[in-house]
């Protein structure tokens, strides 16, 4: 088992978080962890419009934080990425690569040569047809932005390893005695979004990136009712897809992010979903031997914990 030490960085319109650790994916310490505030405008719905600003302070992240590694795994959850799910008329095979990329463009409203695209196979069957079908999670990204986020590391003398996507990443937050068997449902909350994945025998139900809609919101009260109003309706419409999908109930959802300090609001969720609600404090798992870092709120560094622990997998 190889020893690594990786940065997991996570870019948002207000911050840059990251987290280095040191170690393997079943056992390591956090090393350093670090924060730097944005300036308006250098980030917008997360996507990076002002590269110059972003560098400046992925640098100064750096030389704050005192990451002693320059190998960084990036997650992204902007418009330029797309998540779905498609049934690809295939069986698992040698061939299977091919087939998803002779068919894939049936499931995307954008043009396949515009995009990167990563792909997980999760179950085969075969149809009422009689054919062999893999229903498999496709993760695509835009071209350009990929382009444009490997420059931008390079000019900053960071070695960007990979490239996630953040609902899909959250999955590494789920504690290891969860009874997988029954489904669960994850959200980490951003201020303006939240990252949301359904899972069940370890493999992926229902995964988005959710805008949270607080423009009419006038003032700081208004904005945690519309903010709780916009959450509470999307977690509510992905139980219920889960429920006619698999006519089971999720018992239990795990949350992480902005907010989730405040008791009113995991009170709120737990109402609203009718669950039992628990909250991740991402250092606090059996896997981190180290000390827990002393920041006021750990909960808005799951992304960047979590992709730290992608980087210490052996296999990228």
């Amino acid at each position: 088992m190889i020893i690594k030490r990786v940065v997991g960085l996570e870019i948002t319109d207000n911050f840059i978080r990251g987290v280095e650790l040191l170690g393997t994916d079943k056992s390591h310490k956090i090393t350093a962890i670090g924060i730097v505030e944005l300036p308006e405008g250098a980030v917008t719905e997360g996507v990076i419009t002002n590269m110059e600003m972003v560098g400046e302070n992925l640098v100064k992240l750096w030389n704050n934080a005192g990451f002693k590694t320059k190998e960084a795994f990036y997650g992204v959850d902007n418009k330029y990425v797309l998540v779905r799910f498609a049934d690809i008329k295939a069986p698992l095979d040698k061939h299977f690569k091919e087939a998803v990329n002779a068919q894939v463009q049936n499931f995307l409203p954008v043009d396949q040569k515009t995009i990167e695209m990563d792909f997980v196979p999760l179950n085969s069957e075969i149809n009422e047809s009689g054919d062999s079908v893999t229903k498999t999670l496709i993760v695509a990204a835009g071209k350009k932005m990929i382009s444009d986020s490997c420059e931008l590391f390079k000019k900053c003398g960071i070695r960007l390893e990979d490239i996630e996507s953040n609902n899909i990443v959250i999955s590494r937050l789920i504690p290891e005695d969860t009874d997988e068997s029954k489904g669960i449902l994850l959200i980490n909350f951003k201020k303006h979004m939240m990252n949301l994945l359904i899972a069940k025998d370890g493999k992926p139900i229902l995964a988005r990136n959710i805008i949270i809609d607080t423009n009419k919101a006038l003032d700081d009260s208004e904005f945690v009712d519309k903010y709780l109003e916009s959450i509470g309706k999307d977690i509510v419409s992905s139980l219920a897809y889960y429920n006619s999908a698999t006519e089971e109930y999720i018992e239990r959802v795990f949350v992480t992010g902005y907010g989730v300090w405040n008791e009113e609001m995991i009170a709120f969720i737990k109402e609203t979903s009718k669950t039992n609600v628990i909250a991740i404090n991402p250092f606090k798992n059996a896997k981190n031997k180290g000390e827990h870092p002393n920041v006021t709120r750990p909960f808005e560094f799951a992304i960047s914990y979590s992709l730290a622990l992608r980087g210490l997998e052996s296999e990228k």
